[in-house]
């Protein structure tokens, strides 16, 4: 399972790029998860997206034309968390924002991915770890 990490430190108010990165055939998740337990001022914003490339990189899609879902599946992913302190359903501190889903075209050996995290209010202080199995 290809793990990248990045260990805890320091983002700055920016634009901050992952990847793009080779996807094996057969490995069918993308896991991409961020550390919350130093991200104490609310007023701390972090907004990812995800694209995904079925030909090695050339064309990353879907595009905003109106271009139908498959064979893209769930992409773009897309999701945003507000620094400060995080509390689930049960009432406990929520320790990990990221996201878990499913990549398409699994026998395709020409998936690439790649991501771009925005942070904006303040600094977020982080480790990033994604996961592709």
């Amino acid at each position: 399972m290809p793990i990248h990490s990045i260990p805890i430190r320091d983002y700055p108010i920016r634009s901050h790029d992952i990847g793009p990165i080779s996807i094996a055939a057969g490995l069918s998740r993308i896991k991409l998860t961020f550390s919350r337990n130093e991200w104490l001022n609310p007023a701390a914003q972090v907004d990812v997206v995800f694209e995904i490339s079925l030909d090695g990189g050339i064309i990353w899609g879907p595009k905003a034309s109106g271009e139908d879902v498959f064979p893209w599946g769930v992409f773009p992913i897309t999701f945003s968390a507000q620094g400060g302190e995080f509390i689930g359903k049960e009432g406990q501190i929520v320790a990990f924002s990221g996201f878990d889903m499913p990549l398409p075209e699994l026998q395709n050996p020409n998936r690439q991915i790649r991501g771009f995290v925005s942070v904006r209010g303040d600094i977020v202080r982080t480790a990033v770890v994604l996961e592709i199995n």
